[in-house]
């Protein structure tokens, strides 16, 4: 019952779009289950995957994480080769296109007004050549608490060298 999984992979509520958190509630109440969530109201659209900057999902519904910039700056361990290279472009960390240009986020998604969840300019905008030459300290000091522990350190660096390089 919390949506359908759109052609890029991710859940999509009809009426908060996929920029969600999914939470688990552990209880022994008796509660009744919601129906599942049978529709897929993609219908015929492709913006999602016509958007993606590095054709990532071959068909609907295929997303080949090799090419996801996400999954590129934030899951992958080691080194990029040339093309995982190339395929980060200017993304230091993650990529939500194929989630910015989705018809149910651009009517249904609102903004969070939870200070919590506020961009920090640090991450929303990180100094890429400090992060080249932060040591593990000053990385857990200025980044623990944000979603670029992720990657850590070694995973950041290799981001920031990846975009730094593409600038030159």
């Amino acid at each position: 019952g919390l949506g359908w999984i759109g052609k890029n992979m991710m859940l999509i509520h009809p009426e908060i779009g996929s920029f969600t958190f999914i939470g688990v509630v552990l209880t022994d109440a008796g509660l009744a289950g919601d129906l599942p969530f049978d529709a897929d109201r993609c219908g015929t659209c492709r913006r999602c995957l016509d958007a993606c900057p590095t054709d990532a999902f071959p068909e609907p519904h295929v997303l080949d994480a090799t090419r996801c910039i996400s999954y590129l700056t934030i899951e992958h361990r080691g080194d990029f080769n040339d093309q995982q290279r190339a395929d980060v472009g200017e993304w230091a960390f993650g990529c939500d296109v194929c989630q910015d240009v989705c018809p149910w986020n651009e009517s249904f998604a609102l903004p969070t007004t939870d200070a919590a969840f506020a961009p920090r300019a640090d991450v929303r905008a990180p100094d890429l050549p400090a992060l080249v030459e932060m040591d593990q300290d000053a990385f857990a000091r200025r980044y623990g608490d944000t979603p670029f522990a992720r990657p850590g350190l070694e995973g950041m660096r290799r981001n920031a060298v990846a975009v730094l390089a593409r600038r030159e």
